[in-house]
């Protein structure tokens, strides 16, 4: 039977949106400590994401929301302190660290940013549970919390040849209300329970390329 790998069995976002991707690359990277490959990072949106959060940092600091957010976000920055909680009924810590979060008429508001290269066309599945969880940390550490999170997405506008050469392309803020669920986050902590409790991994994803090409390689 293989051992769970980590002692305190604590669980983030990243891992709970892993298991709602596939439960077999779950399982694998938490009983077994082997990684779903990865496949290559785009740098540019993980250093446009460092710029943003060190702006609102740095305003954050002052009390004051970044002027690019102060027309589409109420409130003031504030800097939750989150420690990891635990879920009794399964016996899991769940832990976090927040992009942003805002005060509003006395409810914590978590944040989150996203940079782009076009408008979305709806939500994604994993920025809902993502948002789920930072309200679950938010209430298990004391924060009143109102149901909801924002999306701040960046994306970058304009016309697709511009003259102006790579100088000077804007930005365009958008801001989206997400209606958020602590039930629904600790639902994902129960099936991530029944999941790590199996003594051999589940059957992969239908939709899991990285356990297509496992099982065509003769991998698994």
């Amino acid at each position: 039977m293989a051992q769970l790998v980590t002692k305190r069995r604590v669980l983030s976002q990243t891992s709970l949106n892993l298991l709602r991707e596939c439960g077999r690359c779950f399982w694998t990277q938490m009983r077994v400590g082997v990684k779903r490959p990865s496949g290559p990072i785009p740098t540019v949106n993980i250093r446009l994401d460092r710029i943003l959060k060190s702006a609102w940092d740095a305003f954050a600091a002052k009390g004051v929301l970044p002027p690019y957010a102060a027309p589409f976000i109420e409130g003031a920055p504030i800097s939750p302190d989150l420690a990891p909680w635990y879920e009794s009924e399964t016996g899991l810590w769940l832990s976090g660290r927040l992009d942003a979060a805002v005060s509003i008429a006395g409810i914590v508001v978590p944040v989150d940013h996203k940079a782009r290269g076009y408008p979305p066309n709806q939500i994604h599945e994993a920025y809902v549970l993502q948002l789920d969880v930072y309200e679950l940390l938010l209430a298990g550490n004391g924060y009143p919390t109102g149901g909801y999170g924002l999306l701040v997405y960046h994306v970058l506008e304009g016309p697709e040849h511009p003259d102006i050469g790579l100088h000077g392309l804007p930005l365009a803020i958008a801001v989206e209300a997400v209606a958020t669920d602590v039930e629904r986050a600790k639902g994902w902590l129960c099936v991530a329970r029944q999941v790590l409790d199996l003594e051999d991994p589940p059957d992969p994803a239908p939709s899991c390329e990285f356990c297509a090409w496992a099982r065509s390689a003769g991998a698994a």
